[in-house]
């Protein structure tokens, strides 16, 4: 199936942001304005199960309209199953901390999903169990990075780096007039999906490589 951070070195990413829109002095910390930041992906694959979860934040409410609102931690994970007809309930352990409960079914995507407010964990992997009908079934999921990827105030220089125009004509002073959506995605390896959505009601969307930076696909508004 396709599986689809801020960092304690805000002084050296506002450094090489300023150096890239000219050195002015004034421009405003980007990172500051990433209303969803999406930073560790964890998957597991059996021959009945496939399970994908992700962390990260997200402001609430969620609405791409160019300002960035108070954000919360968010864990989002999904789950293909072989009965779609069945209850199932998923748990978990991060700490000293359980987490879990009821998935609802998604029949769009044909799938059970289960969101709850999980910090963000830094590990190798995670176990989860899922249970059906009294039935448990263990799944072992491993983080999908390599340890090699951007962290996220380093993804949104890069992207800066390559279209400064874009992000001049956004900024004015130490303001920036619309706001970032940072999530990592993987289909095969890591690459960053970036939105810059404008206060004036336009987006443009670009997928970065997650360890280089460099913009490998982009839509950009007409």
């Amino acid at each position: 199936m396709k599986r689809f951070f801020l960092s304690a070195c805000a002084v050296g990413a506002t450094i090489a942001l300023s150096l890239s829109l000219g050195g002015c002095s004034s421009t405003p910390d980007y990172t500051a304005y990433v209303s969803e930041y999406r930073a560790e992906i964890y998957h597991a694959e059996t021959e009945d199960f496939s399970l994908v979860a992700f962390f990260g934040e997200r402001e609430y409410p969620y609405a791409a309209d160019g300002v960035c609102a108070a954000k919360s931690p968010l864990m989002e994970v999904y789950l293909t199953a072989p009965d779609n007809t069945a209850d199932y309930t998923l748990s978990f352990t991060i700490g000293n901390a359980t987490y879990g409960g009821d998935m609802s079914y998604d029949s769009v995507h044909a799938r059970f999903s289960y969101s709850e407010s999980v910090p963000a964990v830094t590990a190798d992997g995670l176990t989860f169990t899922v249970v059906c009908e009294g039935e448990e079934t263990v799944l072992q999921a491993a983080t999908v990075k390599t340890g090699k990827e951007l962290t996220m105030p380093e993804i949104v220089g890069k992207l800066i780096g390559q279209r400064p125009a874009l992000f001049e004509s956004l900024t004015k002073g130490n303001a920036f007039n619309a706001e970032l959506c940072v999530r990592l995605v993987c289909n095969q390896k890591c690459y960053y999906f970036v939105g810059v959505s404008a206060a004036e009601g336009w987006s443009d969307y670009f997928l970065l490589d997650a360890e280089s930076g460099q913009i490998c696909a982009e839509r950009t508004h007409e």
